[in-house]
């Protein structure tokens, strides 16, 4: 049975690894959720199956020494700082989108416990080091397909930037980054030559695909990292040939200065063509990440000791937000995570935390390095090599955790490394021989009771956490493929899948209303507009009472109350909803004044209640709040217009949508670039208003006129829409 046990344990922990490969659309993210629920659903399968096997043999629980004890440390400061923070619920169970939260922390805590209850020996390391890194071959070779636009494995549509099985670039290079460690170390410890060209050749595909990740901050620290470790192994080779020395010290000096020159002179001929490969996203995220770095420092000085709790930036976002970051993001755009690891911990977790975060690699680096002379992998000093290595590993992930945050695969890696740590660089000690007549073969009833009643729990954890959101969050994905050719199917699906209770009911129930909300204001569903409107109705008074407690996007919850209390109002011309929206959104401007939304639509509210010159004044302070560019300013005007087209006053609606494409078109002619989005269609909106409301042929074709010149290339559909305008115009005269 210890055997069976044992066995079937060593299997799961191998499926385990395969964890960065899961993906699809199963959840509200096509690789991050996914991922998480195949590992914490294996993870409590394997807990079913250790504590039978420990309750057969004690010798297979694991010795914790300080690499395990700082991870320990670490998560029970989390748990601490979380129970005092601004909502436990969410720290605990996270989110469906990242799905961490101390849920997945507790997981990783189990799973190295198993892992390094059972993996006894070097070797058992050692090879899940190979599966681990093999795996990783695989989607740095996903990587290259996408380059090749051969599949896509749910990538982004950033050009030049591929992301491997991990659906973000800035996801996958870090990944990548901490597998090129690991190689390395099973390339160096590799005797078998055959093997070791395999090696050899996933080191060469995981460097391609952490090239065309284009994620500056992986590429810093594996640079730093790897950096580290040659100058350390050079330092550690007294004896080493001098000549040899003072080369390899030349060609680590060239690179540096290569690198500098490529960063202080991207324009130079040489450098030029890798630069523009980096171009679009060095200049897409500077500005923002400097401003939400900014944003968390100010959360933590809020909170300095023990922070807000895990998972609590979204509300530090929203909570603190302001309108200059529409500078660098689009309205609407909400952050989670800071993009830095180090102020993501500050704000969450205080200084405790940090503290405690900071400790874990202190404890992992001073366990190596104190018990380097039992490492027996090679004879002194190439044995210092793997400590340097693992070394650069934990320097790595610190650097790039400046600029990106974890995901489930890179926190396996690490997890991994630290219980290898904790388990091989030891001094070493006796093993405790049992005896064949001390060794268990069978439970006693009172141990198949402890097992029988650990399997039922986990078992019932299993299909609270896991399964049950699972069929929820699959829904989503399921049905949206269905809004453009079945719209009643899709939302039907969407109703059905919030019925049914999970751990996760605020954040489906919040996707729902934004989805109703979206097909309302698209006249998707026009001929179930009753039913839609009925069911936010129903879900108002939840989101409300959600809205009360510190939470994830607060801002949101206001938006969305104040928008179901508008389409209810035109649905049922209830003045109460009016009062409902009114409401909400003094609210929203009381938690944060500096949101333009809240202000349009204010605005909206004033024009529908026909008081107009009020109206156009929150309109007018939503525009001092934006970067007063000419796409806000013709945005203003076109949602000016659409309140007056709530309102049915249409004379002001065309005079509003007039004044949008004014400055369309001045735009478009100095700059070759549009105002508007969706511009095109736009144009023909506002033709058909002149034609349809006003019957006015002739400003209609004077318009289409006017337009080809800022957009000659939609000439001929301008003509051929004049045309139909003009022959159903000359139908109407005879």
């Amino acid at each position: 049975m210890e055997n069976t046990l044992l066995k079937t344990i060593k299997v799961g922990i191998f499926l385990i690894f395969l964890t960065p490969l899961i993906l699809g659309p199963v959840g509200l993210t096509l690789s991050a959720y996914p991922k998480a629920v195949y590992f914490r659903s294996l993870v409590e399968i394997l807990l079913i199956f250790y504590i039978a096997l420990i309750l057969l043999n004690r010798k297979y629980i694991p010795k914790i020494h300080l690499s395990a004890l700082s991870v320990i440390i670490f998560i029970s400061t989390a748990l601490i700082v979380s129970l005092l923070g601004f909502n436990f619920y969410r720290s605990f169970f996270g989110d469906p989108e990242r799905t961490e939260g101390i849920i997945l922390y507790m997981h990783l805590m189990v799973f190295i416990l198993i892992v390094m209850g059972v993996f006894t020996k070097k070797e058992n390391w050692i090879t899940a080091f190979k599966a681990s890194v093999f795996i990783g071959g695989i989607s740095s070779f996903a990587a290259i397909i996408q380059k090749l636009n051969i599949f896509k494995f749910y990538g982004t549509s950033l050009p030049n930037r591929m992301s491997g099985t991990l659906s973000n670039p800035d996801f996958f290079g870090p990944y990548i980054v901490l597998l090129l460690f690991i190689t390395f170390f099973v390339f160096l410890s590799e005797k078998a030559k055959d093997l070791k060209f395999v090696w050899g050749v996933i080191i060469f595909i995981d460097a391609l695909a952490l090239y065309y990740t284009l994620t500056r901050g992986a590429w810093l620290g594996f640079i730093v990292g790897m950096g580290f470790v040659v100058a350390a192994w050079l330092i550690s080779r007294p004896h080493l040939d001098k000549r040899k020395k003072r080369y390899l010290i030349f060609a680590g000096l060239a690179l540096f200065i290569l690198a500098v020159s490529f960063f202080l002179f991207p324009n130079f001929p040489p450098f030029k063509h890798f630069s523009n490969l980096i171009q679009s996203s060095l200049a897409s995220s500077v500005g923002s990440r400097l401003h939400i770095w900014g944003l968390a420092l100010k959360g933590w000085w809020e909170k300095p000791v023990l922070g807000w709790g895990l998972e609590s930036f979204s509300y530090v976002f929203d909570r603190k937000y302001n309108a200059q970051f529409l500078n660098f993001i689009p309205e609407g755009m909400y952050f989670d995570r800071p993009h830095n690891k180090i102020l993501e911990l500050m704000n969450d977790a205080g200084i405790i935390g940090l503290l405690a975060y900071f400790f874990i690699f202190f404890a992992a680096v001073y366990t190596l390095f104190k018990n380097k002379d039992y490492w027996r992998e090679s004879s002194p000093p190439n044995k210092n090599i793997f400590i340097f290595l693992l070394t650069g590993f934990f320097i790595a992930y610190l650097i790039q955790g400046l600029f990106y945050f974890d995901t489930i695969c890179s926190y396996i890696i690490l997890y991994l490394v630290l219980g290898f740590i904790n388990n091989v660089f030891l001094v070493p000690k006796k093993e405790i021989n049992y005896s064949p007549e001390k060794i268990k073969k069978r439970f006693s009833r009172k141990e198949y009771f402890v097992a029988g009643l650990s399997a039922v729990v986990l078992l019932g954890i299993l299909y609270g956490v896991n399964i049950k959101p699972t069929i929820v969050a699959a829904q989503f994905p399921h049905y949206a493929q269905y809004e453009k050719k079945d719209i009643k199917r899709a939302y039907a699906g969407y109703s059905n899948a919030i019925k049914t209770k999970t751990i996760y009911d605020k954040d489906f129930r919040l996707i729902f209303v934004e989805r109703s909300i979206y097909l309302l204001e698209n006249g998707l569903v026009n001929d179930i507009e009753e039913e839609v409107v009925g069911n936010l109705l129903q879900i108002r008074p939840l989101l409300a009472k959600d809205v009360k407690s510190p939470d994830r996007r607060p801002n949101s919850s206001y938006e969305y109350l104040a928008r179901i209390s508008e389409r209810a109002y035109f649905v049922t011309r209830d003045e109460k909803n009016l009062e409902d929206m009114e409401s909400a959104l003094k609210a929203g401007i009381e938690f944060n004044s500096e949101l333009p939304t809240f202000y349009q639509l204010m605005g909206e509210l004033r024009i529908i209640q026909n008081r107009y010159e009020e109206g156009e004044d929150y309109f007018a302070k939503m525009h001092a709040l934006t970067p007063k560019h000419p796409r806000d300013t013709a945005g203003m005007y076109k949602k000016i217009g659409v309140a007056y087209a709530k309102a049915n006053d249409i004379e002001k609606t065309i005079e509003n949508f007039k004044k949008a494409l004014d400055v369309d078109y001045d735009y478009k002619k100095a700059t070759g670039y549009s105002a508007l989005d969706g511009v095109i269609s736009f144009i023909d909106l506002v033709a058909v208003i002149y034609y349809r409301d006003f019957n006015d042929f002739d400003s209609s074709e004077r318009l289409y006129i006017r337009e080809m010149e800022a957009y000659p290339d939609q000439k001929k559909t301008f003509q051929a829409h004049i045309e139909a305008l003009r022959q159903d115009y000359n139908k109407k005269s005879e």
